[in-house]
């Protein structure tokens, strides 16, 4: 069954806190169908890929204003930027190297400037003027492996599948369709990966240099995909 989600059911789950428009990790978790606590799990994960105030705990006075704002308000004005915040337990901060505060930095100017259609090679290209040569991603592992010239660097993914599972047999024309379909900007990365995986990719390598990605299956199967040079001035 179809689940649609109105637009104004999204403007009232929005709400200003120190001056930014957020949502509670809750609000935002129900948007994505998944229970809160692995939305949760999934950002601190993948903290490589978000800015340092992506998410933050609220005070017990902005709490109290949160709550009174729930009960007294029926519709706040929509914004593109989005910000979880929450207030559970707050995030452990760990110290990082040049390198991680290097990748995050890429991460984040290139998430500011890529297009919802085609981004993928503005992300590249800003990852290599960073000094990252290659990207690899092994699935289901979602375990990231970053080549930088300061080091390399592992960002632990959430795992697409749990305990055994049986890998499925490549198929190229499937991750073909995976690939336009995020190209398009109808998917977001969760659900590339994941269509990835369907189609039998166990990993594949970025080579920023080179300016191609290469998806392997579990039997020695491969496919090559270029992308195009792009500035990012």
């Amino acid at each position: 069954m179809d689940q649609f989600i109105s637009e104004q059911h999204v403007q009232n789950r929005i709400y200003r806190i120190r001056g930014r428009q957020v949502m509670l990790d809750a609000d935002l978790a129900e948007l994505y169908f998944v229970p809160t606590k692995s939305l949760n799990l999934a950002v601190r994960r993948n903290a490589i890929r978000f800015p340092e105030d992506f998410m933050f705990q609220l005070s017990s006075r902005e709490a109290g204003v949160l709550r009174f704002q729930i009960e007294t308000s029926s519709w706040l004005p929509i914004h593109k930027e989005l910000r979880i915040i929450s207030e559970r337990k707050p995030m452990v901060n760990h110290p990082s190297s040049r390198a991680i505060e290097n990748l995050q930095a890429a991460m984040k100017r290139a998430m500011a400037i890529r297009p919802k259609v085609g981004g993928f090679p503005v992300l590249a290209e800003v990852l290599r003027q960073a000094g990252v040569r290659r990207n690899i991603w092994n699935l289901p592992s979602a375990e990231s492996l970053y080549l930088t010239d300061q080091g390399p660097i592992v960002n632990l993914g959430t795992p697409l599948v749990t305990g055994f599972a049986e890998i499925p047999a490549f198929d190229q024309e499937a991750l073909i369709r995976a690939l336009r379909t995020d190209q398009e900007g109808k998917s977001i990365f969760p659900e590339f990966l994941m269509a990835s995986w369907k189609a039998g990719v166990i990993r594949y390598e970025v080579d920023f240099e080179a300016r191609h990605v290469i998806y392997f299956g579990a039997l020695g199967e491969s496919y090559v995909e270029s992308y195009p040079a792009v500035r990012c001035d």
